[in-house]
């Protein structure tokens, strides 16, 4: 199995129940504070290692007691933390969550560290890659450092995955040249292609814009209604993968979506059964509280086959 190299941010997350999810200048009081390491790369990181893959964290985290129980976190999980950095002069990445009881949430954070990634300690971890691994990226990094890294994977044959979240403007004309896969969420397509997408059928026929920027293949994700999978060869809705009928946290089914298809790639090249896998994970993820806590090993997904 070749490996998966993932840049992104590593959080500490504080996670407040609500009744009810705040409107603009309103207080709500909570139930349940819960504090887990999280951060969307330090939880593709984490799924891609609870789901069987080996997997390299690339990032950094401050020189204090969060920094350091993020990093013990990580390696109790079976992340390879090589190319983690330990900065004295930054905090590490710190996120507050409000859940409310459907599961929706809400989200601010401080990237810390993480931000402060540099193109030496890129060049210096992919430097071990090679054809058939594959690169993972969201945009908590800088635009421009994700950008490096994506043209350096590309480079070295690697398999790039881009997940353009959070949502903020991207330089198409560079960054989406190297993306093999680009995974928006309903939400960030439509941002990226400045057009409301509603249903399936919109993301089937707006999604084709992607392909003319020069990306391989687009995997748009639409919540409760599934994915679509866009490219030369496929134009097909995988509906989403309903394991309970009640959700309890939607906070890391995205991440462990897109650690799922890059394990996977990463073990053979068929997008649509990565897309039908990584259905089955986000399915799994949903039905728990938190977000590392929550990502479902392997065996897991398993045992759920049908």
């Amino acid at each position: 199995m070749s490996d998966v190299y993932v840049l992104g941010g590593m959080n500490m997350d504080y996670v407040l129940s609500l009744p009810k999810l705040p409107d603009k200048g309103e207080t709500v009081k909570g139930s349940e504070l819960l504090i887990n390491p999280g951060g969307k790369g330090g939880n593709q990181a984490v799924a891609g290692a609870k789901l069987g893959g080996s997997v390299y964290m690339m990032s950094n985290v401050g020189d204090d007691a969060i920094g350091q129980q993020l990093l013990n976190s990580m390696e109790g999980y079976g992340v390879k933390t090589d190319y983690v950095g330990v900065l004295e002069t930054e905090h590490s990445g710190t996120a507050l969550i409000f859940v409310d009881p459907e599961g929706e949430n809400m989200i601010g954070f401080s990237p810390g560290a993480a931000a402060k990634i540099d193109e030496g300690s890129i060049e210096k971890a992919l430097s071990s890659a090679g054809e058939g691994d594959v690169f993972l990226s969201g945009l908590e990094p800088p635009v421009s450092k994700v950008n490096y890294a994506a043209r350096t994977a590309a480079k070295n044959g690697m398999e790039v995955i881009l997940n353009p979240a959070p949502a903020q403007d991207i330089p198409k004309d560079e960054l989406f040249q190297f993306a093999d896969v680009l995974t928006p969420n309903q939400t960030e397509a439509s941002a990226l292609l400045d057009t409301k997408i509603e249903s399936v059928d919109d993301a089937l026929s707006e999604g084709k814009t992607f392909l003319d920027w020069g990306i391989g293949t687009a995997v748009i994700t639409l919540g409760s209604d599934g994915s679509v999978v866009i490219n030369d060869r496929v134009h097909k809705h995988f509906p989403a993968q309903k394991l309970s009928d009640e959700v309890v946290d939607t906070t890391g089914a995205g991440d462990a979506f897109n650690a799922a298809i890059a394990v996977y790639l990463a073990r053979q090249s068929n997008i649509s059964k990565a897309v039908t896998f990584a259905n089955k994970v986000a399915g799994l993820t949903v039905i728990k509280q938190g977000a590392q806590k929550a990502l479902p090993t392997y065996e897991e997904v398993q045992e759920k086959r049908e």
